[in-house]
């Protein structure tokens, strides 16, 4: 440990990552995942388009996972909202989704600059 004040080299932040998702069994395990990987941590885990967005704007996190479909709302929606009101904030985003099947379909949305 260093002299008090000194800044620890081996001390390094993680990379804050949001889950928006509605079903609790795929929330689970995209939980289990992150945090199987090093230097990432989920800090919350929103079910309804109104909680992710809750969630974003607290915590405005380097990472979010978010699902397309929604009671609520369209993560495409939220996605464009994300970019619009947190352009300081770099946050690639993983849209995914599926219509009642297993397997899941995975994208990623082009970068903010792209971005409409």
């Amino acid at each position: 440990m260093g002299k008090p004040g000194s800044v620890d080299a081996t001390v390094t932040e993680k990379f804050q990552v949001v889950i928006a998702e509605d079903d609790p069994k795929i929330s689970e395990i995209q939980t289990r995942f992150v945090e199987k990987v090093e230097g990432f941590e989920v800090v919350g885990i929103g079910n309804t388009i109104s909680e992710s967005e809750d969630l974003i704007e607290v915590f405005q996190p380097d990472l979010v996972l978010l699902d397309i479909y929604f009671p609520d709302g369209n993560g495409i929606d939220l996605l464009w909202t994300i970019r619009r009101l947190y352009k300081h904030v770099v946050t690639p985003n993983l849209v995914y989704g599926s219509v009642g099947r297993p397997e899941r379909l995975y994208f990623q949305i082009p970068p903010k600059e792209s971005a409409r």
